[in-house]
């Protein structure tokens, strides 16, 4: 399935003349730029794509997220913050706290908080 979609957009998409750029194909606009962005190397791609999901923290400084509940800093009481994760991977990767848009912290799952 991934050949046949490949081929359809190399074939067909890339060499088709778009309205949204003035008529050019994406293969020709792609050509004419200078500033091809391409990922650094050192970015962290997976940190790119991690869900998001808005939760409020609790007056016991916790928040939930598929049925887990997780440790944050106290000075967030009552905020809002926005807990991004991985999905694919519930255990293996820590979840983020973000708040106003800044990264502040990783949670902490209440179990593991009292073993260090």
């Amino acid at each position: 399935m991934n050949r046949r979609l490949w081929a359809w957009v190399e074939g067909e998409y890339h060499q088709t003349p778009h309205h949204g750029l003035d008529g050019v194909t994406p293969l020709e606009k792609w050509a004419q730029s200078d500033s091809v962005r391409f990922p650094d190397p050192h970015d962290d791609l997976d940190n790119l794509f991690l869900f998001e999901e808005r939760r409020k923290v609790q007056k016991d400084r916790t928040v939930s997220l598929n049925g887990m509940v997780y440790e944050v800093d106290a000075a967030l009481l009552g905020e809002t913050v926005t807990l991004r994760f991985d999905p694919s991977a519930p255990s293996g990767r820590p979840i983020q706290v973000c708040h106003q848009g800044r990264f502040i912290e990783n949670a902490v799952h209440p179990t593991k908080a009292y073993l260090v």
